[in-house]
């Protein structure tokens, strides 16, 4: 759950941010855009990952990388010039999204082994 919300931490504060330092309207939209496009090719990558070093591994490593992102976005109100700014915060976005696009099938497939083979469809469902 707090994977998926990383995903939405920036929204509120970062165009303001953006805006004081200069960066435009549409460079605000490729840092925020920029953390779903990289989960979308990032995913397909975490299951070769997960199936080389577990389940549980994968999931800590994705939280770990997750959650440095998020800190190292949190750092970016030190940065004043608007190039940098613009590009750490593409940075920070998408090694978020690397933990996140690690952190969702992980999830799924350790929720899943919590659950008896017979309640398992509907586990799928409900989820």
């Amino acid at each position: 759950m707090f994977s998926g919300a990383s995903y939405f931490l920036a929204v509120p504060i970062y165009p303001s941010q953006a805006l004081a330092r200069n960066v435009s309207v549409t460079e605000t939209g490729i840092v925020l855009g920029s953390a779903f496009l990289a989960t979308f090719l990032f995913t397909p990558l975490s299951g070769i990952a997960i199936s080389r070093f577990g389940v549980k591994n994968m999931f800590v490593i994705g939280n770990i990388i997750c959650g440095l992102g998020n800190i190292g976005f949190g750092f970016l109100d030190f940065i004043e010039t608007s190039s940098p700014y613009f590009w750490l915060s593409v940075g920070t976005r998408v090694f978020s999204a690397l933990g996140e696009a690690i952190v969702t099938p992980t999830a799924m497939a350790l929720g899943l082994s919590q659950v008896a083979d017979k309640n398992k469809g509907k586990t799928i469902v409900s989820a």
